[in-house]
């Protein structure tokens, strides 16, 4: 069998890799339950409020992709989120996506 120094090395990457894995997921999870809770209020709010706010400056990741409805948005955040964990960087406030709908042939 393996040494035990080399087997300990093996099973603490694989905790790392499975932690960045869960993370990843909650986070997925977290923007599904954010959505929901938006579709669920826009079912009984009818009118908007606008409140604008000075914020501090902060680092901004996005992604563009051409994506067939807005229920495929997610597929844009899944392929956003891993590029955000080799630069040891999370969401930090709630994630946003600008959607436009264009014609057949645009």
């Amino acid at each position: 069998g393996l040494p035990l120094e080399q087997m300990k090395g093996i099973l603490r990457r694989k905790q790392v890799e499975l932690h960045q894995h869960l993370e990843e997921e909650q986070a997925k999870l977290e923007r599904v339950e954010t959505r929901l809770r938006q579709l669920e209020q826009e079912e009984t709010t009818t009118s908007y409020e606008v409140v604008i706010k000075k914020v501090e400056p902060m680092r901004v990741a996005t992604v563009r992709g051409v994506i067939p409805t807005y229920a495929h948005i997610c597929d844009l955040f899944d392929e956003l989120c891993p590029s955000l964990a080799p630069q040891r960087t999370s969401f930090t406030g709630p994630a946003m996506a600008i959607y436009s709908e264009s014609s057949p042939g645009e």
